[in-house]
């Protein structure tokens, strides 16, 4: 048809969207659907998030669907760098006078001048009845066309944040670890934080200097416990210095605090970071507690940490079965601490409007989420354990009678004490619930989860004791995401 970019329309679109022909579908996909047969809404759809994501894939799942009629009216669009808004308005536009409907318009903010032109999509096609959807991996490219060139002109899908439910869903995969490991994306290894085309060296190193800065305190805020565990507490203020100096070391770029905070809100805006607060029972200023939605980005950011750790010269004294045991024990820790960010994370997205759900500090010790209703005003109380068994240890604050004390007066009944971990669901004598954490994230995204999801069910518990003294329990009830 003597289009001037990569336009693929017929039987090449056919042929380029039966490859992902069986694949599971995102839980976004029905909103794409929606946007493209909804009716007129005078919208472009901007599809972005993080590399590895399924973008492309919904693409062509969305054209795969497509009754051969849809089809016949629509057209994919691959961008290139040397691509101009010029050019590519001027096949829309050829597309639009032969009938087509459809445009999905593929690596679109590769474009220079994409952000200062982009309101063109919805100005002139969506206008005119014309579905067009925006894909493509610069995410910062995107955000500021929706706030500057499209704003209230677009709908946007974001696919950076895959919940465990969902990781489990389309890979066919049933660990913990292993979303531990590259969860978030859906190719194992590859993960990308690229802010291409504005500004692209310096505001990439700026944005990734924010998310080292945030790993780096993570990681310091676990190495204490494994290197006192193995004799070598010593070498924890080392390593304490090295990722200070590292810190100061790799400071390239000025950031000011007002940077920090524009930089955090592009992150909360694209779902790769969420605030959950750590709240104390005085009622003081709670603190910021950043979740990385993410986890393989930590994981990988973490492991490398650690490993570069265990090259200094402190740890040269010890022998190399020493030095794995403490790398791995460290990294055990940073799983356990990733854990409990991810079980925060998705019960916060999954909480109702009259619940809230945090961290709960105490003058010694903590409660590692809390679900507070406002309505009923009663809350449950959880800790998240890395482990498939269990042992007093692991219960004690949920049994501290003057923390619990302290939590009813503030946030009312305390109706449901939980350890969240990776065996079978049991109750202990106290009345204690051990529930699966698979489980439980998985009944998250279940229909009247908040209100009826049952994590203990009466079939899954054991009719045995153990040596922790945990026991069996008849019928829990509904037992509802806080009660």
């Amino acid at each position: 048809m003597g289009f001037e970019t990569n336009v693929m329309t017929g039987t090449a679109l056919l042929d380029f969207a039966e490859g992902v022909r069986g694949w599971e579908k995102r839980d976004c996909y029905a909103q794409l659907e929606q946007y493209l047969y909804g009716g007129r809404s005078d919208r472009v759809c901007l599809l972005y998030g993080l590399r590895r994501t399924g973008k492309t894939t919904l693409l062509r799942q969305a054209i795969l669907n497509m009754t051969e009629e849809q089809r016949q009216k629509a057209a994919y669009l691959k961008a290139k760098r040397t691509d101009t808004m010029a050019s590519v308005n001027r096949d829309i536009k050829a597309l639009q006078e032969q009938g087509f409907r459809y445009v999905f318009l593929d690596e679109a903010t590769l474009m220079q001048e994409f952000v200062d032109s982009a309101a063109l999509f919805s100005d002139v096609y969506a206008s005119c009845g014309m579905k067009l959807v925006l894909s493509g991996t610069d995410s910062l490219g995107f955000w500021l066309a929706e706030r500057e060139e499209l704003y209230d002109r677009a709908v946007t899908l974001h696919t950076t944040f895959i919940p465990y439910r969902e990781f489990c869903r389309l890979l066919h995969r049933n660990s913990i670890d292993e979303y531990i490991r590259y969860g978030g994306t859906l190719r194992a290894g590859e993960l990308d934080f690229s802010t291409k085309g504005i500004d692209a060296g310096e505001l990439t190193g700026a944005i990734n200097r924010v998310i080292e800065d945030m790993n780096h305190r993570f990681v310091l805020g676990v190495l204490t416990k494994p290197l006192d565990s193995i004799d070598v507490s010593a070498v924890t203020e080392r390593h304490k210095e090295i990722l200070e100096i590292r810190d100061q070391e790799e400071q390239r770029i000025g950031l000011t605090e007002a940077h920090v905070r524009e930089i955090k809100e592009y992150l909360q805006a694209l779902d790769l970071i969420v605030n959950c607060p750590i709240e104390t029972t005085t009622g003081s200023t709670p603190l910021e507690h950043i979740l990385i939605t993410q986890p393989g980005l930590r994981y990988c950011q973490a492991q490398a940490l650690v490993y570069s750790l265990v090259q200094d010269r402190t740890f040269q004294t010890f022998s190399e079965r020493e030095k794995e045991l403490a790398a791995q024990r460290i990294l055990e820790e940073v799983r356990g601490r990733m854990l409990e960010d991810i079980v925060l994370l998705e019960t916060m997205k999954a909480a109702g409007p009259e619940q809230r759900v945090f961290k709960l500090q105490f003058a010694a010790g903590e409660f590692d989420m809390v679900v507070y209703d406002k309505r009923k005003n009663r809350c449950a109380v959880f800790e998240v354990k890395h482990s498939e068994k269990t042992a007093p240890e692991q219960r004690r604050h949920l049994m501290n009678a003057e923390n619990l004390s302290l939590t009813g007066k503030r946030f009312g009944e305390i109706s449901r004490r939980c350890v969240l971990y990776q065996g079978q669901p049991l109750v202990t004598a106290e009345g204690v619930e051990y529930t699966n954490v698979g489980a439980y994230l998985k009944e998250l995204g279940s229909p009247m989860s908040l209100e009826q999801g049952q994590y203990l069910s009466p079939s899954a518990l054991k009719d045995t004791t153990d040596a922790s003294g945990l026991v069996p329990e008849g019928p829990q009830g509904s037992s509802d995401l806080t009660m």
